[in-house]
């Protein structure tokens, strides 16, 4: 298992995608996470805008940046 930190306040990147290119006003956006949130990696993904960590959270999945975060430890 990969546990990441955030390196910066980060949002969920399928969220920002749907906010800006599929804006609907009943679409809500899950809370951005701050600086400093450790999350475990359920997978590691790629598609044509960019790498990303999916990592299972409180309020949901979220699909983080893979340069908004550093690997802290893998076991």
């Amino acid at each position: 298992m990969i546990v990441i930190e955030l390196t910066e306040d980060t949002m969920c990147a399928h969220d920002l995608h749907e906010l800006t290119n599929y804006p609907r006003p009943w679409f809500h956006a899950k809370p951005k996470l701050p600086k400093g949130t450790r999350l475990n990696v359920k997978e590691k993904w790629s598609n044509f805008f960019g790498t990303y960590y999916r990592c299972d959270h409180e309020n949901g999945e979220y699909d983080i940046p893979i340069d908004k975060a550093k690997v802290v430890n893998e076991y």
